[in-house]
């Protein structure tokens, strides 16, 4: 099983962490805001993407 979350605003890495690990999901990773570039295909009825570019992005104002 796979879980992604988005947040808009500084999160506890810890308390999310620990709040992941409580029901049950093991694997956590926390990673920095990304803004990626995509190039999405429906080829043969099926959804296919390649990444172009990425940046990280910088937390805060």
């Amino acid at each position: 099983m796979q879980l992604v979350a988005y947040f808009d605003a500084e999160i506890d890495e810890p308390g999310l962490v620990a709040a992941v690990h409580e029901v049950g999901l093991r694997d956590v990773e926390v990673r920095t805001p990304t803004l990626s570039v995509l190039e999405l295909g429906r080829d043969e009825h099926v959804y296919t993407w390649r990444v172009v570019r990425e940046r990280e992005l910088e937390l805060g104002g």
